[in-house]
């Protein structure tokens, strides 16, 4: 069995190579035409040779010369049309429909003039629309039209050989023309009919292909965009990441040198020096905040460290630990409730985490012990974090400005801040795929909800 099926994807295979060319693209009907030829031959030959071995023998069996003769002309064009010569594709077709239509002919002369010739020829005329161009489509037509009138010709003046004929006893010409109508008919029906099926589909794969060809102008443009994007950020983290550090010396510098001029000339100076000296430290300590909180916002969303499996109720623990003296000072009780393990970015879990806890424990009420809650439940494609706190609430008006850069609702006397921290929430989430938005109202806290995709260990 494994023989004979090894021999029979050879054999298509080889069919294939000869009676298709391989300038056509599969959205091209061209090629599709091809492969329609060469499916045909693969099963015409063996079928035709079943047919035509036994037919000779019996040709010489009865002495019919012409029978013999005509099965092995046939047999020979068909090996012609599958033989791996440099005959082009379109000269296999011709042979191949020259055949089926002799064939046709001998049906009509010696078999019946009425009988299962002119249904061959009809399916001749069908094979020949469909494996050919659509502007040959009336080819077939006028074939037909062809051999019937040459038929009918023979049976108007007695041409036909009665030994030879299997003949209706008083068919006359006019029964002819009304059976031959019929074949000529269908013909014209399907030589306008398929050619109209293939211009539609010639039509939407040419559409197809003219929005491929824009599709990929507009891939290449934006792998383009991307790669210069890309390569902008890298600039813009080096720079970051240089502007971080060159500004903080010179912050530092005068920082240094006003706590000097206070250690120095305290004495000398009046509450109003003391208070310029506090309000420049003041301002160099936030300045430096701002440059820190800058630099994290601008590294935010690299995502070329490899992701890893880790467990977020020790990331949540890590962050109460850096906030413990504040925890303790207010009060405040972080509750959990069975953090998950989850495979995803550690880093950018925890920046997110950091932050909204951070708000939290910041926006919590004077007069009230602040209460966060934390919370995670999975969906099929989502991790869906949850972040409720009782502080003080945020204006519905606010909503989308609060993710901005710098946004800031109160005055830094108030809270501190430098109005960055959840501009990095939105860009950490957002660079995993994820979204955030939040529900609060004022002096009844605010919860924050935050996705990011499920990713499976591989």
């Amino acid at each position: 069995m494994y023989f004979i099926m090894n021999f029979w994807e050879k054999y298509r295979k080889g069919i294939e190579l000869r009676c298709t060319e391989n300038r056509y693209a599969k959205n091209d009907v061209s090629y599709w035409r091809d492969k329609l030829f060469a499916i045909t031959m693969s099963y015409i030959l063996p079928l035709t040779l079943i047919a035509i071995i036994p037919g000779i023998f019996m040709g010489l069996l009865v002495g019919s010369i012409a029978i013999v003769i005509f099965d092995i002309a046939v047999l020979v064009l068909l090996i012609l049309i599958i033989a791996p010569t440099d005959l082009p594709v379109i000269w296999r077709k011709r042979i191949f429909c020259f055949i089926a239509y002799s064939s046709g002919v001998f049906l009509l002369f010696f078999i019946d003039d009425s009988g299962p010739g002119l249904l061959y020829l009809l399916a001749v005329s069908i094979f020949f629309i469909l494996i050919f161009h659509s502007r040959n489509a009336f080819i077939s037509f006028y074939v037909n039209l062809f051999v019937c009138l040459l038929v009918g010709v023979f049976i108007k003046f007695n041409l036909i050989p009665y030994e030879t004929t299997v003949q209706v006893e008083g068919f006359e010409i006019e029964h002819w023309i009304a059976v031959s109508a019929n074949l000529l008919f269908l013909s014209a029906v399907f030589s306008f009919l398929i050619p109209k099926l293939f211009f539609g589909l010639e039509a939407s794969l040419d559409k197809q292909i003219e929005l491929g060809n824009k599709l990929k102008v507009n891939q290449e443009s934006l792998s383009a965009s991307v790669k210069k994007l890309e390569q902008k950020n890298e600039e813009l983290e080096q720079f970051a990441y240089v502007a971080s550090h060159d500004l903080q010396e010179p912050l530092r510098m005068v920082s240094g040198f006003v706590s000097k001029l206070e250690q120095r000339y305290n004495d000398k100076l009046d509450d109003k020096g003391r208070q310029y000296i506090s309000l420049a430290v003041g301002g160099c300590k936030r300045m430096k905040n701002i440059i820190i909180d800058l630099l994290d916002f601008s590294r935010t969303g690299i995502t070329d460290k490899e992701i890893e499996l880790f467990d977020v109720q020790m990331v949540v623990n890590d962050i109460i630990g850096s906030h413990q003296n504040l925890i303790e000072e207010k009060k405040a009780l972080i509750k959990t409730n069975q953090l998950p393990q989850i495979y995803s970015y550690r880093l950018l879990i925890t920046q997110v985490l950091q932050n909204l806890i951070s708000n939290a424990l910041k926006y919590s009420k004077k007069d009230e012990v602040p209460i966060v809650e934390i919370s995670c439940e999975k969906t099929p494609e989502y991790w869906k974090f949850k972040v409720q706190d009782n502080g003080i609430g945020i204006e519905e008006e606010y909503f989308s400005k609060i993710f901005v850069l710098f946004q800031r609702l109160h005055d830094k006397d108030e809270y501190s801040g430098t109005g960055i921290g959840l501009a990095i929430v939105k860009k950490a989430i957002e660079s995993m795929g994820g979204e955030v938005c939040l529900e609060s109202e004022e002096n009844k806290g605010t919860t924050f909800y935050f996705t990011i995709p499920v990713i499976e260990k591989g």
